[in-house]
């Protein structure tokens, strides 16, 4: 077995941890954007981004872990061509070879001590809009499970522990809203989408909150920041 083929060995087996949380990405000419992790191994990570740089571009990503903050590790981007449009990609780590069961082991207790994860799930009809608005959620620090209808909706409650729905004030979203009022009362419930279809949301108690634009920073800060510290309690 050549050099090469050992070490692509080698980060197949690697262990990868469900490391959630954001991150930022630098490259050459000063460019970097902000990412999603969707997990991670001593080898590397998969990210979710808007504007990753070309396959092979040699980069830096900085993230907080096992309480270490702005960590930065050298890395090599590898994109998923096959998933554009869903704007993920891989970094492989470029670390020295003795650093890396140290990391292993960072990792594994970076995960064993972690919080239970913030569930959030997420009902609109538009594809497009799930798609942004899931990143976004990712983005600060919860996993989402996205659906299109609210009978899929009711299948997924039953089978997650959900901490908050975020639903879209259309058909499927008002009648999702309703029916997981009467099932699941003490689950926290936001409406977003059109004025009138939140006020009447809200004025028959079918969300707890509203939000014009679920794909804000701002706002899903404001919505996400005593959620996710009521969880973590």
């Amino acid at each position: 077995m050549t050099t090469a083929e050992s070490t692509r060995s080698e980060r197949r087996a690697a262990t990868r941890y469900p490391i959630r949380g954001h991150a930022r990405l630098y490259w050459p000419g000063g460019d970097s954007a902000q990412v999603v992790l969707a997990d991670m191994s001593s080898s590397g990570c998969s990210i979710i981004g808007p504007a990753l740089p070309g396959a092979g571009t040699r980069v830096f990503l900085s993230l907080d872990i096992g309480g270490l903050p702005n960590v930065r590790f050298p890395a090599i981007t590898v994109r998923r061509e096959a998933n554009v449009s869903a704007q993920t990609g891989a970094v492989r780590f470029d670390l020295p070879k003795s650093s890396v069961g140290g990391l292993d082991r960072l990792l594994a207790q970076h995960t064993h001590t972690a919080r239970t994860p913030f569930r959030v799930l997420l009902i609109d009809s538009q594809a497009r809009t799930r798609e942004r608005i899931a990143l976004a959620l990712r983005a600060a620090g919860a996993e989402v499970t996205s659906v299109s209808t609210a009978n899929d909706a009711m299948t997924r409650l039953r089978a997650e522990n959900i901490a908050m729905v975020l639903a879209r004030g259309d058909l499927e979203g008002l009648s999702a809203l309703g029916a997981l009022s009467r099932v699941s009362p003490g689950t926290f419930r936001v409406v977003f989408g059109r004025g009138s279809a939140r006020d009447e949301a809200m004025r028959l108690n079918l969300a707890q909150a509203s939000a014009d634009d679920p794909c804000s920073a701002k706002c899903l800060g404001a919505l996400l920041k005593d959620r996710l510290g009521a969880s973590a309690g």
